[in-house]
């Protein structure tokens, strides 16, 4: 083997695969092998060849590319909407609670009322109402607490007119018609239940209604309403006891202007 040595040229290019490469004497030839695929990624990936050979970074792709700060963006995007949520579970809650209390006290106070039974500190009447108004005391209400009672004869009646005579056949009650005065007020209505608790196997309906005040106004927005309030009511009917040996007809007399 020839042990001469060669001085050889250096590859212009320190990438590209260098070609054969002849000696000062001519007689021998070497090629310089090319370097591999991720040799190449290596040194471009050197500072030097990026500013030989790179683009230059731009502000826009700088600022894309970075990721400082990407939490707070997060959040930023995110809490208004956990905000909502929570105040909409908040408000709800609120007002499902608020009117399950109505409705018990609804039912607590008829519960009361079907007995007739009478304390020696208060009417029947406030003690009625009285169970209601404990009830909702701990809400804030507007206005407080509107409690109604109607009496009918049965349950078939609740919310039915006054009996008249259909003397010209148009199917409503006209003035000077003759009708039963089954409230006894001495006119015709077009609903027949009187005031009170009522007596012995009467039916009774309980109604009470609220303007409950929301948490926030965001149950108010969402509805399109002006002021932080939401109407609830409960109603309940019940036949009293027969706690009197006596029970007094509520049919009415007939009237005839």
């Amino acid at each position: 083997m020839d042990k001469r040595p060669f001085n050889f040229v250096r590859c212009a290019n320190r990438i590209l695969a260098c070609t054969p490469l002849e000696s000062h004497a001519g007689k021998r030839t070497e090629q310089v092998p090319a370097p591999t695929l991720a040799a190449q990624m290596t040194e471009m990936r050197r500072p030097s060849m990026r500013r030989e050979h790179g683009r230059p970074e731009r502000f826009w792709h700088r600022l894309w590319r970075d990721r400082r700060g990407g939490p707070l963006v997060e959040f930023a995007l995110v809490m208004p909407v956990l905000m909502t949520l929570t105040f909409a579970i908040l408000d709800f809650s609120y007002i499902a609670f608020a009117d399950a209390t109505l409705e018990g006290a609804v039912r607590e106070a008829a519960r009361r009322g079907i007995t007739g039974y009478v304390p020696t500190d208060m009417t029947r009447d406030e003690y009625v109402r009285s169970r209601i108004l404990e009830a909702m005391k701990s809400f804030s209400l507007e206005g407080g607490v509107t409690i109604t009672t109607r009496v009918y004869s049965r349950f078939s009646n609740i919310g039915e007119p006054e009996p008249f005579s259909d003397a010209n056949g148009n199917g409503i009650y006209d003035a000077g018609e003759c009708f039963t005065d089954v409230n006894g007020n001495g006119v015709w209505d077009d609903d027949m239940a009187r005031e009170g608790l009522g007596g012995a196997g009467d039916v009774v309906v309980y109604e009470a209604r609220v303007n409950l005040r929301t948490l926030t106004p965001l149950f108010q927005a969402f509805l399109g309403r002006t002021d932080m309030t939401m109407p609830l009511s409960a109603a309940t009917a019940v036949r009293n006891e027969p706690y009197n040996l006596v029970v007094a007809s509520g049919d009415g007399v007939e009237v005839c202007p």
